[in-house]
């Protein structure tokens, strides 16, 4: 078995079975699924046992209290001893070669640490609702020049979801170490950064992963705070230590910063036009104008 995957739950009732469905059905057999389900109040224990009780690559784990997402998280890889590990989460969907060939860059590159395909969103009904540019483009000749693309690249551009890759397994038990997992935001950002910090990145250009975003729900990386900002900087020049990419690093923050005040601004200038239109229109139209 070269391959374990973690998958942590709560409450997955709704996709559980159809995740484990595209799991079971992967070309590539090799492998295990270890799932923590986090003291699920749902029919989700009921689900997964069932599935597991016909399948003896997938174990069950039932916390007796919930320990929390991230704390989760690492439980699943702690339970792993695989030379390769994924994390899966249970409302995904794989094609049926997504392992079988992120297995294959591995086994083919011996300096690749992170393994992924390019995707798309899917709605509650398994539909596409939206399609990313290839993560082909992230990738340089140069491996700091791959880790100022991944940093700079914006974050509506779905880079979070490499976190959902195929890792060498001891290269994400070095990474872990380092703590940044236990960021307020962005922690995912932060981890797939420090692997790249020590290894490099291979994407299979197939669209072969389906992250599941029912309501299309994003998070506008121009309006976090400063001080959230300033903690997820910190969190990535954690992700840079004892690495030779320290700099580097340093280098694209500021870049980084400079955009998104730049972008603020925009922001703000376009709320306030959208407001005097608002209140013009309202004027004209003798209406009662609330602020």
């Amino acid at each position: 078995m070269k391959l374990q995957i973690g998958m942590p739950v709560y409450n997955g009732e709704r996709y559980v079975k159809s995740a484990l469905d595209s799991l079971i059905k992967q070309t590539y057999t090799g492998w295990e699924l270890i799932i923590s389900n986090n003291a699920s109040t749902d029919n989700t224990g009921q689900i997964i046992e069932q599935i597991a009780s016909s399948e003896n690559r997938i174990r069950v784990i039932n916390q007796a209290e919930n320990i929390g997402a991230a704390a989760n998280f690492r439980f699943v890889f702690e339970q792993t001893a695989a030379p390769y590990f994924m994390w899966a989460a249970c409302d995904d969907v794989w094609e049926p070669e997504f392992i079988e060939k992120c297995i294959a860059l591995h086994l083919n590159n011996k300096n690749l640490g992170l393994t992924f395909s390019n995707i798309v969103n899917i709605n509650n009904k398994g539909f596409v609702n939206r399609r990313y540019n290839d993560f082909n483009r992230l990738i340089s000749d140069e491996d700091k020049a791959t880790v100022c693309n991944y940093i700079l690249d914006n974050e509506y551009n779905g880079k979070a979801n490499l976190i959902y890759g195929i890792y060498k397994r001891e290269l994400c038990a070095e990474v872990l170490n380092t703590g940044v997992f236990n960021a307020k935001w962005g922690s995912d950002y932060a981890f797939v950064t420090a692997i790249l910090c020590r290894s490099q990145l291979g994407i299979v250009p197939e669209i072969l992963f389906k992250k599941r975003l029912p309501n299309m729900q994003t998070v506008n990386f121009m309006l976090l705070s400063t001080s959230l900002f300033d903690e997820y900087c910190s969190n990535l020049y954690l992700a840079a230590q004892k690495t030779s990419f320290e700099k580097e690093i340093e280098a694209c923050l500021k870049k980084k910063k400079m955009i998104l005040q730049t972008e603020k601004k925009l922001i703000a200038k376009k709320s306030f036009y959208t407001y005097i239109n608002r209140m013009l229109y309202m004027m004209l139209h003798n209406h009662n104008f609330k602020r």
